[in-house]
């Protein structure tokens, strides 16, 4: 899975959440899984989830996760100025299983 993130900030009020005073947001976007692991087709998506925090590498352990539900792009808000995070992705299938995290991992500083 390739993980995009830019800036937040800007843009309408419907398109990205109110964060509060002194915090910022990130937007990330990635490919939707198209096999599994052994490379036969992916057919049954549950979902993604996004992990972050401010330690690298970003593990399951260490970080804040967010579901994402069957979307490819999420917008991680409330996160407080002069701080970096990382980000990675996983996807899971109907039953809940779930793959290993992105090997790409994003930073992004929030200003």
């Amino acid at each position: 899975m390739a993980l995009t993130a830019c800036g937040g900030g800007g843009g309408s009020s419907e398109s990205l959440p109110t964060t509060a005073p002194g915090t910022g947001s990130a937007i990330l976007s990635w490919n939707a899984v198209q096999t599994n692991v052994d490379g036969t087709p992916y057919t049954d998506p549950g979902g993604y989830r996004i992990y972050y925090g401010e330690i690298s590498p970003v593990t399951k352990v260490n970080s804040l996760m967010v579901d994402t539900g069957n979307v490819t792009t999420a917008v991680i808000g409330g996160l407080p100025s002069g701080h970096v995070f990382y980000f990675r992705v996983s996807a899971y299938d109907q039953s809940g299983n779930e793959s290993d995290l992105s090997s790409e991992e994003k930073s992004k500083a929030i200003p």
